[in-house]
């Protein structure tokens, strides 16, 4: 009789040892999607900043871009100004030659 219920409470305590390691096991299975769902929140919120950083690169980039355009048309117009400049000048130096040799031609 004694050597029965000894064999009861030994099974009963393997019973108890096995619910406490399969209690054990679904809590650090537990730990371990809280872990996963932790690192993919983290994973998201770095995908998120760097994509925001790379807006504002392609930002800064079109912006710079846009900026490089319009020197480079405020350069071709100085440039044809210069060069309309430089033709008129022309065209006064022609004519005031021209009006010399008319003078000069006139004269004689």
């Amino acid at each position: 009789m004694k050597m029965e219920l000894r064999k009861i409470e030994l099974e009963a305590e393997a019973r108890q040892a096995e619910a406490g390691r399969a209690e054990r096991e679904a809590e650090a299975r537990r730990s371990e999607r809280e872990a996963d769902r932790e690192a993919e929140a983290r994973k998201a919120e770095a995908e998120a900043r760097n994509a925001e950083a790379d807006r504002e690169a392609e930002a800064r980039k079109a912006e710079a871009e846009r900026e490089a355009e319009t020197r480079k048309a405020e350069a071709e117009r100085e440039t044809r100004r210069m060069e309309l400049e430089m033709e008129l000048r022309k065209i006064e130096l022609q004519a005031k030659v021209q009006g010399e040799d008319d003078e000069s031609g006139a004269t004689v």
